[in-house]
């Protein structure tokens, strides 16, 4: 069996919650290759997950408190569930044999994570990317309107200038994914 593995697929296109969702996914493995360890070095790995993991809930929080996110209530009930969730599993450590609870506590971080970042986070990477809209709607001189250039022929060169326009707050995040559908549709 595979390991699940941070793909850009789960980008929330904000590159300081993007390297955290990575180093958990890594610590997420780290503890799952750890299985056949000693148990000081499972011990190592289960604290080192477990803190990291509400680090970063905390500092996700309050990168969402600083936005204006208005989804930011349901967002800490979530964290909430997952720390729930986490301990239930911690707890089944000490009466469990250690591989079945670092195969049990590194999927569950890992198909968790996946779902929580495309199910929850990428909702405050549209909010954001809403936001940044608004805003360069609000300055952009009204007297001069941007001509569009014509798109490129080659779909994976439309695929980059799709995702820098994304990126430098060009697009919402709903344009990027109607348009990248449409491109990849023509493949």
């Amino acid at each position: 069996m595979s390991f699940p593995r941070w793909t850009n697929a789960l980008t929330v296109f904000h590159p300081g919650m993007d390297e955290q969702h990575r180093k958990l996914f890594s610590l997420a493995e780290i503890l799952w290759l750890s299985v056949n360890e000693d148990g000081e070095m499972i011990d190592r790995a289960v604290q080192d997950l477990v803190d990291y993991t509400y680090s970063h809930f905390a500092h996700e929080e309050a990168f969402l408190v600083n936005i204006g996110y208005g989804g930011l209530v349901e967002h800490k009930r979530k964290h909430e569930s997952i720390f729930r969730a986490v301990d239930t599993i911690v707890d089944k450590y000490a009466t469990e044999d250690r591989k079945v609870f670092v195969n049990e506590l590194s999927i569950f971080v890992a198909e968790w994570l996946v779902r929580h970042i495309v199910a929850e986070d990428m909702e405050y990477a549209r909010f954001i990317a809403q936001q940044r809209m608004r805003r360069a709607t609000d300055t952009a001189p009204p007297s001069q309107p941007i001509a569009p250039r014509p798109p490129p022929a080659d779909p994976i060169e439309r695929l980059r200038r799709l995702k820098a326009a994304f990126e430098e707050e060009l697009i919402s995040a709903d344009e990027f994914d109607t348009r990248k559908q449409e491109i990849l549709a023509q493949l």
